[in-house]
């Protein structure tokens, strides 16, 4: 989404707009997923990998992770047809990694935001994002840092960002609900976390509970 700005005029701004922050993702530690070489190599590059994928009528599921630098993101996506998208990330060391983590969970909506409550907005006429109450410090802001767009090469704006943060000890855990619908939607997202499961609770108008399993696709009731 944040588009290219530049290729190699302006270094800072090639790594702001190439960087981990500027996408839909979580940044381990205020590091990128590798290290730039150039305006256009990586160095130390990720290792990715898919552990399930499935499609049906009704649903979507991806379970998917990310290492870098002894960190693993596992990303896992509920895409309930045609309405709510449930997203749970997972962060923590590799086997033998010790230390306390930053972990931040970026949202770059691409529309105007209109805060609804303190884990609750409302992006343009698209629909609601809703992020765990109470988990972590949530800010919205624009411009700054990370809160741009580039339109056309050569060009920038200011654009909304939308960042969770939490800090501390060997894992973290984020969740986050996309309901898409034209009509305002007021709700509540709860995450609770156990060593096998995970399970995501949507109050308001939904009312759905999903249990992400360890291994294998969730249960939605």
């Amino acid at each position: 989404y944040p588009g290219t700005f530049t290729y190699a005029g302006d270094s800072k701004w090639r790594g702001i707009f190439r960087g981990t922050a500027a996408h839909n993702t979580v940044r381990v530690n205020r590091l990128d997923q590798a290290d730039p070489a150039g305006p256009f190599g990586w160095r130390n590059s990720p290792q990715v990998s898919v552990s399930e994928w499935h499609t049906d009528s009704a649903s979507d599921f991806l379970d998917a992770a990310c290492l870098s630098r002894g960190i693993r993101h596992r990303r896992r996506v509920l895409f309930l047809k045609p309405d709510l998208l449930f997203i749970v990330d997972d962060v923590e060391f590799e086997q033998g990694g010790a230390g306390d983590l930053l972990a931040e969970q970026f949202w770059h909506p691409g529309s105007t935001v209109r805060t609804q409550g303190p884990s609750s907005f409302r992006i343009g006429d698209a629909g609601t994002l809703l992020l765990v109450e109470n988990r972590g410090v949530v800010a919205l802001s624009e411009g700054g840092e990370w809160g741009w767009h580039s339109p056309a090469y050569g060009f920038k704006q200011p654009s909304p960002v939308i960042v969770s943060s939490q800090q501390g000890g060997q894992s973290v855990h984020f969740g986050a609900v996309l309901a898409f619908s034209p009509r305002e939607y007021a709700g509540r997202l709860v995450l609770t976390t156990a060593p096998e499961t995970t399970e995501m609770v949507l109050g308001g108008s939904w009312r759905v509970s999903v249990t992400f399993a360890s291994l294998g696709r969730p249960r939605v009731s």
